[in-house]
């Protein structure tokens, strides 16, 4: 997959821009604050349907005088069986809507067909960041996988659902004994729901583990070991057993209730669960250095790659934003390593034209962003 034509109206501090890329190397330059992460930022809404920076869509919206505020993205891009795809996504204040080859679609719809793997400095703070931050690497990815997307947006939508009635009874528009019967009406569903991620998200990264030490081999050597560890209600699970994890949702559903609506929020279910990460057995939170957690999530982002590469047969997109400041010498040469070896367009933003990381890539477009214009220094 590549993008060959990007369109943007209102979007971010873009007025109004249209640009063509390289099926190759694509280099950003430009000062912080100019638009490279917003660029990058629109090409990973164009390919999942949403932004990695916030959830309030209203916030992708360009600043503008009157009522008519929306955003507009389009872009042209090539799928595996090099057809010609257009997409349009229009973004409002509370909604966004999707067209693929002017028909309407769903979010879903476009990131199992549009294969992107970003590399960006949040991303590489996620080891010592909260659970949150590991559990949405590898939710984000399951959910992009057409065989487990059903799984997590399922859950999601019960979640919300969830969460609606409980916030509900927080803010006195609904009475707690009123929402006990409705919870108990849903919990069923819940349950099921999460039960159905809990086991997903077990199996994926059995999977997945294999080739995240395929990684961590070339990015620290041979003598570095990958686990992961998965925590629940402050139990490790190691195999998916279901009774066992319905006897504590059960159990827990009694338990929590006023603490639930005193803060409008579910407290149990797999968005609290933990993903730990360990290398050579240690918890990667306490046990690695800055570079050494950063080297790791770089490292998940590359079995990443290698999985859509030689699993799923795809050649995903992939967004460097400004990340190989962010590393060390030896991991920026690894990462470059890597890069060059595999057949994807890649888009890259960097604040240094002279960076000679981008110039060891080899032939690369190159651009130049400032104050949300785009120029292509190539003409």
């Amino acid at each position: 997959m590549s993008f060959q034509k990007i369109e943007l109206l209102n979007y971010r501090n873009f007025k109004k821009t249209e640009i063509h890329l390289e099926n190759g190397v694509n280099v950003f330059y430009g000062e912080n604050g100019q638009g490279k992460t917003n660029f990058l930022e629109s090409l990973y809404f164009l390919a999942r349907g949403k932004s990695f920076r916030t959830v309030d869509v209203s916030h992708c919206i360009r600043e503008l005088s009157g009522d008519n505020k929306i955003s507009v993205l389009k872009s042209e891009f090539i799928d595996l069986n090099l057809v010609n795809n257009k997409f349009r996504i229009e973004i409002e204040a509370t909604k966004k809507t999707i067209w693929l080859n002017q028909k309407r679609t769903v979010s879903t719809k476009i990131s199992t067909m549009c294969p992107i793997v970003l590399f960006s400095p949040e991303s590489l703070s996620a080891i010592k960041n909260g659970p949150s931050e590991r559990r949405n690497l590898i939710d984000d990815f399951i959910e992009s996988l057409p065989e487990f997307t059903k799984s997590v947006t399922q859950y999601k939508k019960i979640l919300k659902a969830r969460n609606k009635i409980l916030n509900d009874v927080n803010i006195g528009n609904k009475h707690p004994d009123q929402a006990k019967k409705v919870l108990e009406a849903i919990n069923d569903l819940f349950v099921k729901q999460s039960l159905d991620l809990i086991e997903l998200r077990l199996y994926f990264l059995k999977v997945f583990e294999s080739y995240i030490q395929i990684a961590i081999n070339f990015m620290f050597g041979i003598n570095t070991t990958f686990q992961f560890r998965y925590i629940a209600s402050k139990m490790e699970l190691v195999e998916f057993d279901e009774k066992k994890l319905k006897e504590i949702f059960e159990f827990n559903f009694k338990r929590l209730f006023e603490a639930e609506v005193a803060t409008g929020y579910s407290l149990l279910g797999p968005h609290k669960h933990e993903i730990e990460f360990l290398m050579n057995g240690k918890d990667s939170r306490y046990y690695c250095s800055q570079g050494q957690q950063r080297g790791l999530i770089i490292a998940f982002k590359i079995a990443e790659v290698i999985y859509r590469l030689e699993v799923r047969n795809e050649k995903p997109v992939l967004l460097l934003d400004d990340v190989m400041s962010e590393l060390d010498e030896g991991k920026r040469v690894k990462l470059v390593d890597f890069l060059k070896s595999i057949n994807s367009q890649i888009v890259i933003t960097t604040t240094d034209r002279s960076n000679n990381v981008e110039k060891s890539m080899g032939p690369h477009s190159q651009f130049k962003i400032e104050k949300g214009q785009i120029l292509n220094l190539d003409i």
